[in-house]
């Protein structure tokens, strides 16, 4: 994830700009579908370019989840699941995601951690 433009409420639209390392970037505009502070950040998203096609065909649904830690930290969880006739079909997720989820986990970790 490059960039997140919109307000993190359920039932807005946020805009992400997606791509791993060394990619082009592809831009998504995706409702969101649960926002609860300091708790679950969620959103759902058809393939890129194909906002037409109907969830129940194929939806990724990307969340970040943060439960309190008893030293005083906090756990991040940062997950897509992929539903829908076509998600049947696809063992993986987009190629590269992997990689540039990773890089994203990597880069909040060391901007919460400064």
């Amino acid at each position: 994830m490059q960039q997140l433009t919109g307000t993190a409420r359920a039932g807005t639209t946020i805009t992400v700009v997606l791509g791993p390392p060394g990619r082009r970037p592809y831009v998504v505009s995706t409702p969101v579908i649960e926002a609860t502070p300091a708790t679950r950040l969620a959103w759902a998203a058809v393939i890129p370019g194909a906002a037409w096609l109907p969830h129940a065909i194929y939806t990724g649904t990307h969340e970040f989840v943060l439960a309190a830690l008893p030293d005083g930290g906090t756990r991040l969880t940062h997950r897509e699941h992929f539903s829908g006739l076509l998600a049947r079909l696809v063992k993986e997720g987009p190629a590269g995601g992997d990689e540039g989820f990773e890089a994203f986990n990597q880069a909040l970790r060391r901007r919460a951690e400064a």
